[in-house]
């Protein structure tokens, strides 16, 4: 059985996430139009990813959640490559409501593809005993992430923030992230019960 530490587990998962982020990252140089400063925002985006897995991995649930997010990057990628589409609330529910037949038009030789690689990667997971690191070294870990990502964003935020804000849409190719925003979204507009009406006070008067 293959053992890996902690921190080298989130390190695959980080640089796999961040290589399914292509498509995030060929949106920015294509727009942004300096490949120094996409660069930058790639190693910033590693570390805020590291960040985050170094955070939710916790003991009981880290192979959990890493085949849930490698395997929900890889699908959206496809979809999102192979159909030219971005994947938000109201794409989710054009999906809940496709019905059998519109639903077996897009399994195809390459889907099934995807399929067998997402296979793998969960064997992969299942046959990896994960070495536990001290709280203090997963700290430290997120500290130097940290660091590092301010380093390589802050001197460069005159080019940055103005970018952001006019390419807001840049978001919706941030996956999964975007993904599990957009099923939350989809959850509160489509799902959830509209809240009920409270009575604040009875002696309001004009």
């Amino acid at each position: 059985m293959l053992k890996l530490s902690k921190t080298t587990f989130i390190l695959i998962n980080t640089i796999l996430l961040t290589l399914l982020n292509l498509n995030l990252f060929l949106f920015i140089a294509k727009n942004l139009n300096d490949l120094f400063l996409t660069f930058m925002l790639v190693v910033c985006y590693f570390c805020i990813v590291f960040i985050i897995l170094n955070i939710i991995f916790i003991k009981y649930f880290t192979k959990l959640f890493s085949i849930l997010f490698i395997t929900s990057a890889t699908f959206s990628v496809y979809f999102m490559s192979s159909y030219g589409i971005l994947i938000d609330s109201d794409m989710i529910l054009n999906v809940m409501q496709t019905d059998a037949k519109e639903a077996s038009e897009l399994f195809n030789t390459s889907l099934i593809f995807i399929g067998i690689i997402c296979l793998a990667f969960y064997l992969f997971v299942l046959k990896i005993e994960i070495k536990s690191d001290s709280i203090f070294k997963r700290f430290l870990n997120s500290c130097v992430a940290l660091i590092l990502a301010l380093a390589v964003f802050l001197p460069f935020t005159k080019a940055y923030i103005p970018f952001f804000r006019n390419y807001k849409i840049i978001r919706m190719y941030n996956t999964p992230f975007y993904q599990f925003y957009s099923i939350y979204r989809y959850y509160q507009q489509f799902v959830a019960p509209p809240p009920q009406l409270k009575t604040i006070s009875n002696d309001a008067t004009l």
